[in-house]
């Protein structure tokens, strides 16, 4: 275990960033704890967030992608609104009432892919927006954020979407063992992002695009295509 220690730290180094995040990090952590120890440092409120911050942490991620190619993509907490309630409204509406288990497991599968599909087109929408016509990317996706929330509105009228299914419900709120489900989801789909970014040509040419978009595009990248490619990936994690 140990061995590992000096990798974690050079690779800590290597981006100060990091370690100011971390500090700040244990810093708030400190001070919170003093403030109320009774209440912050409790199993309780750990489970509560573990809960809770995975849903952040995608949306986060979904930026973040963005981000490393010079862009943004405000419209992230849209998409997911979207997709969310176009994925949920299939659920129920497409579930009978005394369905067998497969039914019930088919129809979630089918409206989980949905949102994911949602989450794509309206991930190449920006791109579309940004890479082809030209508009700035914190405008384009400005824009779009309004545009997605107000179509979920439209289709909800404003009202929550009641009546899940217990076995959808369980990926928000169940446990494997001692760990929270949506924790896992987290740490898989984090994994899996940081072997994009990593160990694929994809995630180089992003770092090469974000870091300096005239040589990317003199290497032969075409920066259209990529950036379509960057926001349908973001809008994946959105939604």
């Amino acid at each position: 275990m140990f061995d590992k220690l000096p990798s974690i730290t050079s690779f800590i180094s290597r981006d100060r960033n990091i370690g100011r995040l971390l500090g700040v990090a244990l810093f708030i952590l400190i001070i919170l704890s003093i403030l109320n120890p009774g209440l912050f440092l409790t199993v309780s409120n750990f489970k509560s967030m573990a809960y809770q911050l995975p849903e952040f942490g995608l949306l986060a991620m979904a930026i973040m992608i963005a981000l490393l190619t010079g862009g943004i993509d405000l419209s992230a907490v849209g998409i997911a609104n979207l997709a969310g309630v176009l994925a949920a409204l299939t659920m129920i509406r497409f579930i009978p009432q005394g369905a067998a288990g497969w039914q019930i497991t088919l129809v979630i599968g089918a409206a989980v892919a949905l949102g994911l599909v949602i989450g794509a087109i309206c991930g190449a929408i920006n791109g579309f927006l940004i890479g082809r016509i030209g508009i700035p990317a914190i405008l384009a996706t400005l824009g779009t954020m309004q545009l997605f929330t107000g179509i979920s509105i439209i289709i909800t009228k404003g009202y929550a979407v009641l009546g899940l299914p217990d076995a959808f419900l369980y990926f928000g709120n169940g446990t494997i063992g001692i760990f929270p489900v949506p924790l896992l989801i987290f740490i898989v789909i984090a994994v899996l992002f940081a072997l994009l970014l990593n160990k694929t040509a994809l995630g180089q040419e992003l770092f090469l695009m974000g870091t300096n978009p005239t040589a990317a595009k003199f290497t032969g990248l075409d920066n259209f295509r990529l950036t379509l490619k960057t926001y349908m990936v973001s809008g994946l994690l959105s939604g």
